[in-house]
């Protein structure tokens, strides 16, 4: 099975004002007072050809609210792709303007695994860095709830 995610994650206030910015994005609730904007995705308007590497889906419109936002709020942009059990993710954190966290990612995850623990993979590493606690052996991806959807499609119109 395939499993895709690219979007902001940050605290609920900051990703009210981070869909006025962005216009039209869906702010999807998450677990402990966060949320998700998801995309950009292509096709949607407004949303220019990505910034390139490390990220396939970032663009310098969304990085730059990214940036502009993260003075109301500690803000991530994470991106990921699995298929059969291989694929690589990354994520950046900015704070107060300024890359605080990343980027980090690179690392291509075989079907036999990660070469490291959860707790190290890039998104758990920039969520820990946003405050998000983990309880019950859940990571910190697991215990917010990004595994609900498995395309980032399917986050958009979802409160």
């Amino acid at each position: 099975m395939a499993y895709e995610l690219h979007g902001l994650v940050t605290l609920d206030e900051a990703a009210q004002e981070g869909a006025q910015v962005l216009g039209g994005v869906t702010v999807s609730r998450l677990q402990q007072g966060y949320s998700l904007l998801p995309g950009p995705t292509a096709g949607r308007p407004h949303d220019e050809l990505p910034t390139g590497w490390p990220f396939g889906h970032l663009t310098s419109r969304w990085r730059e609210a990214a940036i502009a936002l993260s003075h109301t709020a500690a803000i991530a942009y994470v991106e990921c792709e699995f298929h059969g059990g291989a694929g690589w993710q990354f994520a950046v954190v900015w704070e107060a303007g300024q890359t605080v966290l990343g980027p980090l990612g690179g690392d291509k995850v075989t079907a036999a695994g990660y070469h490291r623990p959860a707790s190290q993979w890039p998104i758990n590493a920039a969520l820990r860095r946003l405050g998000v606690r983990t309880a019950g052996g859940l990571d910190e991806f697991d215990h917010l709830g990004l595994g609900r959807h498995r395309r980032t499609g399917r986050w958009i119109g979802t409160r």
